[in-house]
This record gives C-alpha cells, structure tokens and sequence, in this order.
C-alpha cells in the first residue's frame, strides 16, 4: 500500500521542482517506509514519478519504485496488493522472466511487460498504478475492478498530473483557486454519494474510474486520453444449480480468497464489528490457520440504541481474538474534526467514519500494519433493508402477489420494520417517475429539499435525482450492481482507504475479488434474500458451520453505526460555531437557520441529523482547503 502521483508538461515549459515535491509531502502518510521522485526528460515532454511507499510485500529496498523493466522500456508506480503474485510470477517465470525482488510490484511490471492491459484480467488483488512506456512515449493509468485503491487526474494546458489523493492535486498551481463542481455538490448534499463517475467534487479533477484504463499520448499532450471501461467482473450465465450447491461453492471462494489476504510479511489485524461479515473474516482466518493471533479492533459505541458490543464478545470469544476497543467521546467528534477532514480530503457522510479512522489509528498504535474488514459483503450478498424493498418490487412485476405478500409480511418481522418503510422502498421501482416523484415529495423525500436554494439549482443546470439513474428490473440485482459500482460501494471505499493511510495501515476487503462478485451477479435473487426476508441469505448459510451460532441466526442489522444524533446535540456550540460562518450559496439560509435553530433548541427532526453532518462537514472543508465558489 502505497502513494503515487506524477506530472508531467511540455518539453519547452519549465516547471518548478517543488510541484514535484509538494505532491510527494502531500501524500507521505500513505507511504511512510521510503520517499522517491524521479525525473523524466524525453524529447518532446518532461516531468516526474512519485511514490512513497509502505512496506508490505518484500520490505527490502530492492523493491522500491518508481521501478523499470530490465529492457528500460517500461516505468511504473503502484499503489495496492496482487494477492496471487506468486502464482502470475511462477507462470511468468516459464515464459522467461527473470525477477530480482519478492515482490508484487515485479510481477505487476512484467505482467504489463507480457500482455498489457490483457493481464488486468489475471490480477486478484486491489491496484492503482500509472505505467509510462518510453518507447512509444505514453503514459497509462488503470484501477482495479471495484476501484479499491484511489487515482485522481488533471489533463490541460500541455499538461497531465494524477495523485492518490484529492489533496495533492490542489497543491498544483492548476488549482491555486479551486472551485466546486455543482453537480457533485448536489449529489453529496441530497443523496449523500460523492465517489461516483468520472469527475470530482472539485472541478477540473478527474475519477480513474474502477476497471478503466486512461491512456495518454506523451507526444501530443493537447491530446485527449483514450479512457476505456472494461468490465473486470466476469460476466457469468445465470446460476443453474441448487441452493445448497450455491453455499458450498461460495464458501470455498471466501475461504480462497482469505487465504490469499493473508498473504503479508507484516503483522495483520481485523476489523471486528459483530455482524455476520467482519465475524466471516475472522472465523474463516481461524478455520484456516488455527493458532493464528487474531486481533480484533473495534469501535464500542456507548449508546445502547447504537452497541454491537454483545455481538463483538460473541465473535471475539468464537475465535480468542485479543481486543482492541476504542470508545469515543463526544467532544472527540469536533476536536478532531480537521484532522479526519484533512485525511479524507473532502467532505463525508456520516460520524461513522470517524469511528472508523479511530478504528485505523488503534491499529497503528498497537503496531498492526495490515487490517482486513468485511467491506462489500452488504453490497454484493444484499444486507441493507432497501434490498428487500428491491426484492418486492421484482416479486410484483413478476405477478408473484400471494408471494410478494408474504415476503413484505415476513420482512418486516425479521427486519425489524415497518411497512410504512417496506413499501415506498419498493414503489420507487415500480412506479412511473412523475409518480414516483409524488411518493418521494409525500414522505418529505423531495429532490430539492427546502433546505436548497432553488436559483442555484436551476442556475448550475443541475440534475436533480439520485445519480444512479432508474433501476429496472430485475431490480434486486441491477440495484445491488448499480450500489457496487456506482453509488455506495465507491464512497464506502473512499472512506476505508483515506482512514486506513492516515494511519499508513493497508486495509484490505476480501469479498471483493472479481470471481466473488461475479458468482453473486449471476445468483437467482431468491439466494441473497430469502422468502422469509432474511438477507445475505446464501452468504449467512455459506458460513452457518464457521460463524457463531448467535451470529448466524441474527436478523437486526445496526451496521459501522455511531450515536450521530446524541454527538451532534451535545457539541451544539462548536457546531453553531463552525455553521456561523457565511454558507455556500447553495443553501437557503432562511430555511437551514430555521431548521438548524429548532433541531438543537428543540427536539428537532432526528432524520435532520446526517444532513446537517454533512453541511458541517462541507463548510469546514471547504475552509480548510481554501474552496471557492
């Protein structure tokens, strides 16, 4: 795990050398174990790669980058983990290779080397990397199939910069007066999605989107890059055998797939939250390798309505874990507001992932440098209850009524909701769009909610709804791909790996290799959820005879949840503070002081909550990294 960056201009355009430098310092927490810039000088451009590098795989100097193949042809900094490394090496081996490291990074190189983008196909493992082949004089950039690991872009003026972080790039003179992009505003501020598609929040930086490549010409710089879209995820024929078949044949694919995350030669820790996915990860480890040292680190929130820590004590005592919990006060939120901001680099959606940076600095503290998490699992096996609204509405267009009925009964029993919940989840779906629309208003959904100011929407031509667009049917799965690689599991990512490298710990997700997802995508939906309305349904009987007992037979779900509600209200003053300041003009002020007004002096709209989060955490990003309009 790692940090790059790169820039390079025209031949005939100097450039300061501290551009290369502030990139690198702006990222050095990603890579703590060695700092390097290395300067290009062709006959047409020049310019520099950067990497700061964290030492995982083959710590030893031989392996540190930029790294070039032993012909002078190729250059490449990378940032990630090829999990199947030694298998790629051994088969490259037999085609003639000759390697002088342990490590992946090697293998990355020669992989390209043999087959270009052809060899991302081969890759298990998370990746961003830049690659310039000084032969033909092009620079590619490429990410992994579910965009684990980060890569940002800038391409104008004869010019092309790229950098892990959102940060690094606004130090580059491109972006001495940043703005925000409108669009991504909107989409952060109402739908809380703000990692989607190929353009950032901050206008004029790019998104290397999951499983693209983005090639760029060295020699006609002015030249747009060749961006292509390959869909890394096989695209699997509809699953023909039965569901016990189904359980064995994922579970053996989780196991494989733990056993090649605990590929590290640095100590491992885990993410322990007491749900089904973070207690598969740790139950699988023992399983595999029983005098394994599992340690577990988890976040122990002391509000009953928002405690796991039952469920934590059950999964800890199931494998001997060793525990590391950490408990946050309330005033913890706000003072270190800046730094967890400055770490994710823009704005976020919830406290939940400050708990979770707490969570990544604990690890740090007891000397963990690699932490594994059970990211994914909810996205792929359907854990969230707007699945099950999902599942209803394919249930109804199919004409299954008696079936759909019993499934919306069950559902709300075992999920502990309402049907006032169940049914609006499942009419956006089924509905036409105007009425849709009309649902949305009724249940005070709008797209534009009051808190917005109308002239700004309409003067930025922003397009309202949620940004994944209409999900069509079969809507479980086409929501459940849509979440993956658009909307949710992009953000959910983000946040892992800027508080993961704010801490310089890896944090590795190992449900999401190709072969999993792609084994879910082709399941009937009646596997991931059940006709009683239990979720992750094929996942919780693939690990029935691992996990606990208690864990296997949990319905409620309370997820990576932090008492947000309780914090907000009791540090009132140093949110007042912060939210005093003149707001973005995408506000309307009147309505937000209201709002804000009777949420803390009263006993305000608790859904206010996460909005208000948000616009907290937007002003005081936007003063941080000195935003503009």
């Amino acid at each position: 795990m790692c940090g790059l960056a790169g820039y390079i201009t025209r031949k005939d355009r100097d450039f300061a050398p501290d551009i290369l430098e502030n990139l690198q310092q702006a990222i050095v927490h990603r890579g703590p174990d060695a700092q390097c810039i290395e300067t290009f000088d062709s006959n047409s451009w020049h310019g520099g790669l950067i990497h700061n590098r964290l030492s995982i795989i083959d710590v030893s100097d031989a392996a540190k980058q930029p790294m070039h193949s032993a012909c002078g042809r190729y250059s490449i900094v990378y940032n990630g983990e090829i999990y199947n490394y030694k298998e790629l090496r051994a088969s490259l081996i037999q085609q003639g290779y000759q390697f002088k490291t342990e490590s992946d990074t090697e293998v990355l190189l020669y992989a390209w080397h043999f087959e270009q983008e052809r060899c991302l196909t081969n890759l298990k493992g998370m990746y961003a990397f830049a690659i310039i082949d000084n032969l033909e004089n092009s620079l590619t950039l490429t990410r992994d199939a579910f965009g684990i690991k980060p890569l940002y872009w800038f391409s104008g003026n004869d010019t092309i910069a790229f950098a892990s972080e959102i940060p690094a790039m606004l130090t580059l003179p491109e972006f001495k007066n940043p703005v925000i992009n409108p669009q991504k505003l909107y989409d952060y501020l109402r739908y809380s999605v703000n990692a989607h598609g190929p353009e950032a929040l901050v206008s004029g930086i790019h998104i290397c989107e999951a499983s693209t490549t983005i090639k760029f010409d060295l020699n006609q710089l002015s030249k747009p890059p060749l961006i292509q879209r390959v869909d890394l995820i096989p695209q699997a024929a509809a699953y023909k055998g039965n569901f016990k078949d189904a359980t064995e044949e994922l579970r053996e694919l989780l196991l494989a797939s733990v056993r090649l995350h605990l590929r590290s030669d640095v100590p491992l820790g885990f993410a322990l939250s007491g749900g089904i996915d973070s207690t598969a990860i740790i139950s699988m480890v023992k399983r595999l390798e029983p005098d394994a040292e599992i340690h577990g680190f988890s976040f122990i929130s002391d509000d009953e309505e928002t405690s796991d820590n039952k469920w934590i004590n059950i999964a800890s005592d199931h494998v001997g874990a060793i525990r590391h919990d950490i408990h946050i006060k309330p005033e913890e939120v706000i003072n270190d507001l800046d730094d967890y901001i400055r770490a994710q680099g823009t704005p976020f959606i919830s406290t939940s992932i400050y708990a979770q940076y707490r969570v990544f600095k604990k690890a740090k503290e007891a000397g963990i440098k690699v932490v594994l998490e059970g990211q994914g699992a909810d996205e792929m096996f359907a854990g969230y209850l707007s699945y099950n609204g999902a599942r209803l509405a394919s249930l109804v267009h199919d004409g299954r009524l008696l079936s759909a009925t019993k499934f919306a009964m069950n559902s709300t029993r075992s999920r502990q909701a309402s049907w006032v919940r169940m049914f609006p989840y499942a009419g956006e779906y089924l509905l036409p769009q105007n009425l849709g629309n009309c649902l949305k208003n009724a249940l005070g959904k709008s797209d534009i909610p009051t808190w917005f100011n109308r002239q700004y929407f309409n003067e930025n031509n922003i397009i309202a709804g949620h940004p994944s667009g209409k999900i069509n049917h079969p809507y479980l799965q086409n929501k459940l791909e849509k979440d993956r690689d658009y909307s949710l599991l992009p953000a959910l990512l983000k946040y892992g790996d800027r508080n993961a490298m704010a801490s310089s710990v890896e944090n590795r997700v190992p449900f999401l290799l190709p072969e999993i997802a792609g084994f879910a995508r082709s399941l009937p939906e009646d596997f991931l959820i059940s006709p009683d309305g239990t979720s992750k349904y094929i996942l919780r009987e693939a690990m029935k005879d691992i996990i606990p007992q208690e864990i296997y037979a949990r319905k409620d779900k309370i997820g990576f949840v932090t008492p947000q509600y309780k914090w907000l209200k009791e540090n009132k003053t140093l949110v007042k503070d912060i939210l005093n300041q003149p707001l973005y003009p995408c506000f309307d002020t009147n309505v937000l002081d209201s709002t804000i007004k009777n949420f803390f002096d009263n006993d305000g709209d608790r859904s206010f909550a996460p909005v208000l989060w948000r616009i907290l955490n937007l002003q005081r990003w936007m003063q941080l990294f000195n935003i503009n309009e």
